[in-house]
C-alpha cells in the first residue's frame, strides 16, 4: 500500500531521492523536481494542472533530471506536453506517456518535445526490436510486448511527433505490428517510410491488404501474421510474394497463433 503525503518542495531530504512518484495537483506542480537531482525513476500524475499554475506558462524554468532513467506521465494531453517541455531529461531515457481520457485543447502547442525525447531515445540505446500499436484510443512505440493500452481521444495530434526520421530507425530488425485499420492507415505509412533495416516482421490480419508497404524493404525474409490461415486475402499475399520474388527478394510468409 502507498502512503501519500504533503511535501515542501524545500524539504532537504528530497534531494537525495532516486525513485518518486509525484500526484498532483500541487501549489507549485513542478517546483517539487527542482530539487529532485539525481532521480532515477519518475512518475507524475494528475488529471490537470490548476489554471494559474506556472507549468502552464511557455516560459516555465527548465527543469533537468539528468540522472534519470525511467519517466512515466499519466495526465491528459495538454499537461503532458506542459511536462516534457519543462522536464529534460537524458538521450536513454525510457519514458511511457498514458493520456488519460478525453482533453479539451485550449491553447496551440507543438510536439516537437515529444519529437526529441523520442529522437533521443532511438539514437541512444538503438533498439533491434520494436512493437508498434496504432488504434483509435493507443499510438505506442515500445521495446516489449504492450501491456494495458493508453487511452486517448486525442491521440491523432502526436502522429506527426511518433513520425520518425530513417535514421532513427536503422538499427530496428525485428518489429511487431498490431494495428486496427482503417484507423492507423494514414499513420503506419508514414511511419513505416521510415522503416528499412527490417529482416522479421508481425502484423495482425488486417495489415495483409497493406503488405505493399513492405515491398521495398530491402532485408525483409520472414512476415508472421497472427491468426491468418493459408487460404484468406489469397490475392494480396499472392501479389507481394510475386512482387518480391520478381525483385529477388523473395519472403517466407507465415500464419502464427493470435496472442491470448
Amino acid at each position: 500500500m502507498q502512503t501519500v503525503f504533503p511535501v515542501s518542495p524545500k524539504a532537504p531530504w528530497l534531494f537525495d531521492l532516486r525513485i518518486a512518484c509525484v500526484y498532483l495537483p500541487l501549489e507549485r506542480p513542478l517546483a517539487v523536481l527542482k530539487t529532485m537531482y539525481h532521480l532515477e525513476s519518475l512518475t507524475i500524475s494528475t488529471p490537470t494542472f490548476p489554471p494559474d499554475s506556472p507549468a502552464t506558462h511557455a516560459n516555465e524554468a527548465a527543469i533537468y533530471l539528468l540522472d534519470l532513467s525511467q519517466l512515466y506521465i499519466s495526465t491528459n494531453l495538454s499537461t503532458a506536453m506542459r511536462i516534457i517541455r519543462t522536464v529534460h531529461v537524458p538521450p536513454g531515457c525510457s519514458f511511457r506517456i498514458s493520456i488519460l481520457g478525453a482533453d479539451v485543447i485550449t491553447e496551440p502547442f507543438s510536439p516537437g518535445h515529444l519529437l526529441k525525447l523520442t529522437h533521443n531515445y532511438f539514437q541512444s540505446n538503438r533498439p533491434k526490436k520494436v512493437w508498434l500499436t496504432v488504434q483509435p484510443c493507443e499510438f505506442l512505440f515500445t521495446l516489449l510486448r504492450p501491456g494495458e493500452p493508453i487511452m486517448a481521444d486525442t491521440i491523432g495530434l502526436l502522429t506527426d511527433a511518433m513520425t520518425l526520421p530513417l535514421s532513427d530507425m536503422h538499427c530496428v530488425m525485428q518489429l511487431h505490428i498490431n494495428a486496427q485499420i482503417p484507423f492507423a492507415v494514414d499513420i503506419c505509412e508514414h511511419v513505416f517510410l521510415c522503416l528499412r533495416s527490417i529482416k522479421t516482421m508481425t502484423i495482425n490480419r488486417e495489415l495483409i491488404s497493406y503488405l505493399r508497404w513492405f515491398h521495398s524493404y530491402p532485408d525483409l525474409r520472414i512476415i508472421r501474421i497472427e491468426g491468418w490461415k493459408n487460404d484468406e486475402q489469397s490475392y494480396d499475399v499472392n501479389l507481394f510474394q510475386k512482387l518480391r520474388n520478381a525483385g529477388g527478394r523473395p519472403v517466407l510468409i507465415l500464419g502464427v497463433p493470435s496472442p491470448q
